[in-house]
């Protein structure tokens, strides 16, 4: 298969920390009241409830902890774990509580994310992003069933399958990230950007 790479789940774990120690001061400058959610209700898809307006949003945050120099264009929602035989991605997933995503993108002129530049992030309701994608996947006859094999059906590049949807939006399968292997959509970042509830920023001064 050539070029393999493991997945650092302790090190990305670490960074998510990081990133959501920085977002708490992001949803203050914008207006909302952030609540760290407690441990069992990670496991259920929720990092920290908002408060804002009288309205509450049960939020997953999703961060490129990877792509820091500013430029990336796109965000990844994970649909499968073909790894892990088969088992549903967080995107799918109906156990989760979740109500927004709140995709996270890091600038950082020294590729740090303890040391960002600025940040950006897009807060979308979960349903209507779902809503948005599964038809499109529907009107390819793509359906959760056969998807591991349809992908590993496509082209490989460099270690990854892409089948491509409509409006920008495409599907890779990356085979060579073990142990995952995951599966995922993903949406331009302008179409996140007109989707989202509440577009929110943030510059930071270094000392």
């Amino acid at each position: 298969m050539g070029y393999v790479k493991k997945s650092n789940r302790k090190d990305d774990i670490n960074k998510e920390h990081i990133v959501a120690e920085f977002m708490l001061d992001v949803y203050r400058d914008n207006g909302f009241v952030p609540v760290k959610a407690k441990k069992e209700l990670d496991i259920k898809g929720i990092d920290v409830i908002l408060y804002k307006n009288n309205k509450q949003y049960l939020v997953d945050e999703k961060a490129a902890i990877t792509a820091l120099s500013g430029k990336l264009n796109t965000f990844c929602f994970e649909l499968c774990k073909h790894g892990y035989n088969d088992s549903i991605g967080w995107f799918l997933d109906k156990t989760k509580l979740t109500t927004h995503y709140n995709v996270i993108y890091i600038t950082s002129h020294v590729n740090d994310v303890s040391k960002p530049d600025k940040i950006e992030s897009f807060l979308l309701d979960s349903a209507k992003l779902r809503s948005y994608i599964i038809p499109m996947l529907q009107k390819h006859n793509i359906h959760y069933d056969t998807l591991a094999s349809f992908m590993d059906s496509m082209p490989v590049f460099h270690g990854k399958h892409y089948y491509y949807l409509n409006d920008g939006v495409k599907l890779c399968y990356s085979e060579y990230i073990h142990p995952e292997q995951p599966i995922n959509v993903i949406v331009p970042k302008v179409i996140l950007r007109n989707m989202a509830d509440c577009v929110l920023y943030k510059e930071f001064t270094r000392r």
